[in-house]
């Protein structure tokens, strides 16, 4: 439970950092009158990133002085910050590896691995959808492939980091290659995913966040006039 309280935490502090770089003002306290719906805000449970960030979406929306490049500012900070964020916990897993305590961050790992994958689909498919509804946060085609270029980078990342502490006797550059093998589908079913059918399907869900990002979003993004 600590590791999953310390997940929260992080993707509490990266929201709220992206918020106050939009220099918006003060957000209202935390929850404090916040209206609970119950099959809306379920997915606290499966992607507390996907949560917070539209939390303080509303949060921004709910300005008087709210204007889209402030939604524009907060989407691309908090896509910046989850990168460094990955690379971070990636390379202080790979420092720790030797030391053989790195299971002590598998419930972070694996949450966040499932938290990202979920809200990077969610993010980027909905985008797809609504392509040609009026766009709320002003960004651009190019912005939009940066987005989803640096969201590709992450998955890699992020995954890797999920191999390193599920995967047994691995060391951290095996991780990357498994992750870079898994993403670009070379080699989905790797051998050290044999009787492991935990590992098996977390790779099935890299494939499928990074198919979903590659086919179907930056496919429109470049295709758009704007």
């Amino acid at each position: 439970m600590f590791g999953l309280a310390v997940y929260f935490l992080l993707e509490f502090y990266v929201r709220k950092v992206s918020f106050e770089l939009t220099q918006i003002g003060k957000p209202n306290d935390f929850l404090n009158k916040y209206k609970w719906e119950c099959w809306k805000d379920i997915a606290i449970l499966i992607s507390p990133g996907y949560w917070l960030a539209r939390y303080y979406k509303d949060e921004i929306k709910s300005k008087q002085d709210y204007l889209p490049c402030h939604l524009k500012i907060f989407i691309k900070a908090n896509n910046k910050i989850n990168l460094w964020l990955s690379l971070s916990l990636l390379f202080i897993l790979s420092l720790l590896s030797p030391l053989n305590i790195i299971a002590f961050f598998q419930p972070l790992i694996i949450w966040r691995f499932l938290s990202r994958s979920f809200e990077i689909m969610y993010a980027f498919g909905n985008d797809v959808v609504n392509d040609n509804k009026q766009q709320k946060s002003n960004l651009t085609k190019y912005d939009r492939i940066k987005l989803a270029l640096s969201s590709y980078i992450e998955i890699f990342i992020y995954s890797s980091c999920f191999y390193l502490v599920t995967v047994k006797d691995i060391e951290p550059t095996t991780a990357v290659l498994i992750s870079l093998g898994v993403g670009t589908l070379t080699n989905v079913k790797n051998e050290l995913f044999e009787c492991n059918n935990i590992v098996t399907f977390a790779a099935y869900i890299q494939v499928f966040t990074t198919l979903s990002l590659v086919v179907l979003s930056l496919a429109i993004y470049v295709s758009r006039k704007k």
